[in-house]
């Protein structure tokens, strides 16, 4: 079915127009003055409820009307032409037909454009005049409109200066075999070392298509240093500190904390391994036969 066309005016200069009905509550640019304006038809809305809000319309200028009435063109597809727009709605290409007809104006092809609803990106009139004067191929078609792609944004993200994880399973020896009781060293720090700092997320950027539509975009994730015991972060969120000696540690909800003790909650085993730390160690088990406890002070149940 064809779309009917209804009488529209531009309130800032008082140019008429003759618009698609489904253009009704669109921001179309003025093709006199320039000016983007909500499109409200002059002989009343489309059935159905009223618009929530309406502006007051400009008083029509008769001169300026029939000015207009010269310059309205029929439809250009009868003429060969095609508007393209791809699925991304970042570009708009008019294909011309190949023999260009010798009535097709400026403003004729402006506001063939509009009624495709293009009102984003658009090309200059000194541009658009050119591609219409060339004598190029035409295959390829005039890029009238570009839109602005979304740009993606970077989550932010925590390095550590202190190895995270759990000790190691053990040390491999040269002959190949592996050393369980021994499971590398125990970390740890001195006051005032960094042991994490922030690399701050960057912002997305949404998009706009050449409708003039925003292309939204998933949203970059922040995330925030989390000080424990005896760590401080900075003023400005980037860096933590241990404010301690000690043993560094990572909590499962991510905070970080510095502890002067060290605590062995069972045994000294297989499951601890060698224990080698400069201050005070507390092992509330037992020392299993063949492993080895050093420490600056050695307290506990199994040691007494």
């Amino acid at each position: 079915m064809e779309i009917q066309k209804r009488p529209a005016l531009c309130p800032a200069c008082g140019t008429r127009y003759r618009v698609p009905e489904n253009a009704l509550h669109k921001i179309a640019p003025c093709l006199k003055c320039g000016q983007k304006f909500k499109i409200v038809f002059e002989d009343g809305p489309l059935p159905g409820p009223p618009p929530v809000e309406k502006k007051e319309q400009a008083t029509a200028d008769p001169s300026k009307e029939a000015e207009f009435q010269e310059t309205n063109t029929p439809e250009l597809e009868s003429w060969g032409f095609i508007l393209t727009v791809p699925d991304d709605r970042l570009s708009a290409r008019i294909i011309p037909p190949e023999s260009m007809p010798d009535s097709l104006t400026l403003e004729a092809l402006k506001e063939y454009i509009l009624q495709k609803g293009i009102v984003y990106g658009l090309i200059k009139d000194d541009d658009l005049t050119g591609l219409m004067n060339s004598q190029g191929p035409k295959e390829a078609g005039w890029l009238i409109s570009q839109g602005t792609p979304p740009r993606a944004g970077k989550d932010a993200k925590i390095i550590y200066h202190f190895d995270s994880e759990a000790h190691k399973v053990g040390t491999v020896r040269e002959s190949g075999i592996i050393d369980f009781k021994d499971k590398g060293e125990i970390q740890q720090v001195k006051a005032g070392d960094l042991l994490a700092e922030k690399v701050p997320r960057i912002n997305e950027v949404p998009g706009k298509d050449v409708f003039g539509l925003m292309m939204p975009v998933d949203k970059a994730r922040d995330a925030l240093l989390l000080a424990g015991e005896n760590t401080k972060v900075s003023e400005d969120g980037l860096k933590l500190s241990a404010q301690t000696a000690g043993q560094p540690t990572l909590a499962k909800d991510g905070r970080i904390s510095v502890y002067p003790e060290l605590r062995i909650e069972g045994d000294v085993g297989l499951e601890t391994g060698h224990i080698q730390f400069s201050g005070h160690i507390n092992v509330r088990g037992i020392i299993q036969e063949g492993f080895r406890v050093k420490g600056g002070r050695l307290t506990g149940f199994g040691n007494q």
